[in-house]
């Protein structure tokens, strides 16, 4: 009993099977109709496979296809033309400095890093300041798909970190050079 009418003829039909031991498992049935020639009657044919592993292999595509939208980071699409294609939530800051919505075209700077990317076939990196918050995007050419992915990477901490130890280096320099009585030069950036 499939509990659902008429699955004669409909192609594939999902349902649950039982084990012997009692275990509910997922099933594909297929059943046809066929008279048997001369005779008048009518025979099925019911073919069940168990999916269970195909059916682990779909939660997993869809879980894995769910990730971008669950990241923290940006995660952009951009086809080899030039438009994006696709960006997640936290692609927000880039999308609003570069001034740019999904189906968009980018820039003509940013659509020659993509062309270049999808040429040399080979990850790039470049830092990118898009207002308070400073990332690394990676550039992760898809030759055979003829797009790029772009992770972003908020490395804001670490820029301004970088900055506080260029300035400490300058004054600590500058201190040396005053104690030598050599003549001192101030720089804040």
């Amino acid at each position: 009993e499939t509990g659902e009418k008429h699955v004669i003829g409909k192609g594939h039909v999902e349902l649950e099977g039982l084990h012997k031991g009692g275990k509910v498992f997922p099933i594909d049935l297929t059943l046809s109709e066929m008279e048997v020639p001369g005779s008048g009657r009518k025979v099925f044919i019911g073919i069940v496979r168990d999916i269970t592993a195909d059916k682990q292999i779909r939660e997993e595509i869809i879980s894995t296809a769910k990730f971008p939208d669950e990241s923290p980071s940006p995660v952009l699409r951009i086809s080899k033309e030039g438009y994006i294609i696709y960006a997640n939530g936290a692609s927000h800051a880039l999308l609003k400095a570069w001034d740019r919505k999904v189906g968009q075209k980018l820039d003509d700077y940013w659509n020659k890093v993509v062309s270049e990317n999808l040429a040399a076939g080979k990850i790039k990196e470049i830092d990118f300041d898009a207002g308070d918050i400073f990332y690394s995007l990676k550039f992760v050419p898809i030759t055979g798909s003829k797009y790029v992915n772009i992770y972003g990477f908020d490395v804001t901490e670490r820029k301004k970190a970088g900055r506080r130890l260029e300035e400490s280096e300058a004054q600590v320099s500058a201190i040396v050079k005053a104690a030598r009585g050599m003549p001192v030069s101030w720089s804040t950036s």
